[in-house]
This record gives structure tokens, sequence and C-alpha cells, in this order.
């Protein structure tokens, strides 16, 4: 199945290149956190098929990549930027996300609230700034209901 070091660098350089602390791999993936620290530090004999799936699952990635590390290609486009989500409508960009893993669109809605903070404390009054602010802020307001009905449907999942 592959080295566990080289599984757990995989998982962790994923974990941070995704923008993810350990907390929300855990409650994305379903792992517990025991488990992904141990993974993370080599410290797993054995990593489960079934475990590598959830963390792979959480991550937007192929099995695979967690095994094979760098060769390997996430499932879409990647981590969403906000320079992503801005180039659409509000209305387009609800459209676009539907299909992203939710993990990638907490991440992006911690990128957005990073970005809206930042414009609203800057000393730029431009038009430009003003603009990018309600533009953010508009992206922001059409990828909440996305994340809780994500989120919703992963608790109802787990359930079943």
């Amino acid at each position: 199945m592959g080295d566990t070091q080289h599984i757990g660098g995989n998982v962790r350089r994923l974990r941070h290149q995704l923008g993810f602390t350990q907390d929300e791999l855990v409650e994305t993936s379903g792992v517990a956190k025991q488990t992904v620290v141990d993974i993370e530090h080599g410290r797993r004999p054995r990593v489960r098929p079934s475990t590598l799936r959830k963390l792979a699952d959480a991550f937007g990635v192929e099995y695979e990549v967690l095994i094979k590390g760098e060769g390997a290609r996430l499932r879409s486009q990647g981590p969403l930027t906000v320079e992503w989500a801005l180039a659409f409508s509000p209305a387009e960009f609800r459209a676009e996300t539907e299909e992203a893993p939710y993990n990638w669109l907490v991440a992006l809605d911690r990128k957005l609230s990073d970005e809206f903070l930042s414009l609203a404390n800057s000393d730029d009054y431009s038009q430009e700034t003003t603009d990018r602010l309600a533009k953010v802020e508009a992206i922001s307001r059409e990828l909440h209901p996305v994340i809780v009905r994500k989120r919703a449907e992963m608790v109802a999942a787990a359930q079943a």
C-alpha cells in the first residue's frame, strides 16, 4: 500500500495546500483526530484503505494521490481561489460551486472573509476597492447556502 511516512507526508502536504487544520480535516473526513495525527507523523504501521478513501474524499482528490503524492492529479481544478470566485457573477458562481468538494468551499469562504477584512480595513477608498469589496460580499452571500446544504447532505449521509 505504500510507505506510511510517504502517505503521511502526502496527507500533511495536501492539508496545508488546501488550507485545512487537522480539526477541519477530521470534521470533513470523519476520521478520528488521533488517526490523522498518527498518519501525518508516520506512526501508523498500516493505513486502512477505507481511511484513505475518507481522507481522499475530504480533499477532493483521487485515492492514489495519497499514495503516489505529487504525480497524481486533483479531481477537478484544485482549490478554489478568490480570483477564481470573483471572475463570475454571483448567479454564475453559485452554479459553478455545485460540484466543488465541501472542504474546498469552506476554504474559499475563509479566503473570501480574509479578503473582505483586508479591503474593509484598507486605507484605499478608490472606486475599484469599493467595487471589489461589494463583489466579495455578494459572492460570499451566494457561497454560504451552498456550504450549509452540502454540510447537511454530509450529515445525512453519515447518519444513513
